[in-house]
């Protein structure tokens, strides 16, 4: 007999900066993401059809054409409209996450982006593209990375474990904030009533783009608002905040510090010997600082966006996984899951993930072994949600894994090592 109780997981937020021209009230654009914010995918789907006939040029419809086909499981319409962005779109951000669809739905796509990859010496296709951010409320375009040579060279920023997850302490516009440092967040996050509590005012009018996270309550609106974001010696001027509404089924306690602030960086996760608490250590590129070849906790990583994917091993099936310090534990969409073969036991405690998109029916158990390079751990807290909402790309590799281990982040070189 399964249990049945609540829990919260903070995982994993893809923000979908689907950013196109705005759009009148009265416009098919409007009309499908109406009906399509209420699950309603079937009568959508002919607005944003309606839309791309209008406006051949709109990527952000012929991305949300393609999600509608995507979730009413018209498997080959879906592949068909996310190849179309991919080729008649490339470098914006609807290409970004049309890509990574791709990959996800077509084994033969990712067999052939995997050795364009290898050919190029290294995950091009997503980390080279997508480090914009483009906002329709106006004012200046901010290119991640573009403030790198004003910033330290390193900064140590230490942490603290609520529940597991990785709180710091940062400063929107000089007002201090805890923020959850978050791997699986591709950019920084708070909601419209944390930054008026700050006594700061949150952008309005036309939304700029979605953002979609664990949850069945789909797409979220996300408003862009430019601020000093400070954390440790590192501070981030005229920096794009992505603001969501207050939503009250999202169990996000905290903001979400994500990838856009520190991927500049490499950074070490250093934790305590009793995984309590810890230092971020960041560090621009240093030539001298360097993996050595043939260190075997050294193990090379993808981008999913702006992520982190990496080859872990579940009971001795090998799976991509996103690393992410936003997720108490490991989580699997159900479909993922049982595509390795597994089955969830009988006696896994039944209850609800919450993210940012509200929350969905999940399992939590114990898997017997998971790997990552050298690491083998026994006996990991896992979380296996119902395939309902938007589904994750790949599965996520959370701190029920990783929360005692030391952690050094190589982006330049891709490279990630992990000791004991």
């Amino acid at each position: 007999m399964k249990k049945f109780t609540l829990f919260f997981n903070i995982a994993f937020l893809i923000l979908g900066s689907y950013f196109a021209q705005l759009v009148s009230a009265a416009s098919e654009m409007d009309k499908g993401m109406t009906l399509f914010n209420k699950h309603d995918y079937k009568n959508a789907l002919g607005h944003f059809i309606q839309e791309v006939k209008k406006n051949p040029t709109d990527y952000n419809a012929l991305y949300y054409e393609a999600v509608t086909f995507h979730q009413l499981k018209e498997v080959a319409q879906a592949k068909g409209a996310y190849l179309k962005i991919v080729k008649t779109f490339p470098g914006t951000p609807a290409a970004v996450n049309a890509n990574a669809a791709l990959i996800y739905l077509d084994p033969a796509y990712a067999k052939q982006h995997r050795q364009t990859n290898t050919l190029q010496g290294r995950a091009t296709s997503y980390s080279d593209i997508g480090t914009r951010t483009r906002s329709t409320q106006g004012g200046a375009q901010n290119e991640t990375g573009s403030d790198l040579a004003s910033l330290p060279d390193q900064a140590r920023v230490p942490y603290q474990r609520e529940g597991q997850n990785l709180l710091i302490t940062a400063f929107i516009n000089g007002r201090p904030i805890d923020m959850f440092f978050d791997s699986g967040a591709e950019g920084v996050v708070v909601h419209k009533s944390e930054l008026e509590s700050l006594g700061l005012q949150p952008p309005t009018g036309q939304h700029a783009g979605v953002s979609y996270g664990v949850g069945d309550g789909g797409a979220q609106k996300t408003w862009i608002a430019r601020v000093s974001v400070k954390v440790g010696q590192i501070e981030r001027k005229n920096f794009p905040l992505n603001v969501l509404e207050d939503f009250p089924g999202a169990a996000i306690s905290h903001p979400l510090l994500g990838q856009t602030f520190f991927r500049d960086f490499s950074y070490t996760l250093e934790p305590s010997s009793d995984g309590t608490r810890g230092t971020i250590l960041f560090q621009k590129k240093n030539p001298n600082r360097s993996f050595a070849a043939n260190d075997s906790s050294v193990i090379p990583f993808s981008n999913i966006g702006k992520n982190i994917l990496v080859t872990a091993e579940i009971n001795g099936h090998k799976i991509p996984m996103i690393f992410d310090t936003g997720a108490e534990m490991c989580v699997f969409s159900r479909r993922q899951y049982e595509s390795l073969g597994l089955t969830i036991p009988d006696d896994a405690q039944q209850g609800l993930d919450a993210g940012i998109a509200g929350s969905t029916t999940s399992f939590r158990f114990t898997v017997p072994r998971i790997c990552l390079g050298p690491i083998i751990k026994t006996d990991v807290n896992v979380s296996v949600i119902n395939d309902s909402g938007t589904e994750m790309p790949h599965p996520l590799l959370g701190n029920s894994f990783f929360q005692d281990l030391r952690i050094d982040i190589d982006n330049e070189a891709h490279l990630m090592r992990v000791r004991r």
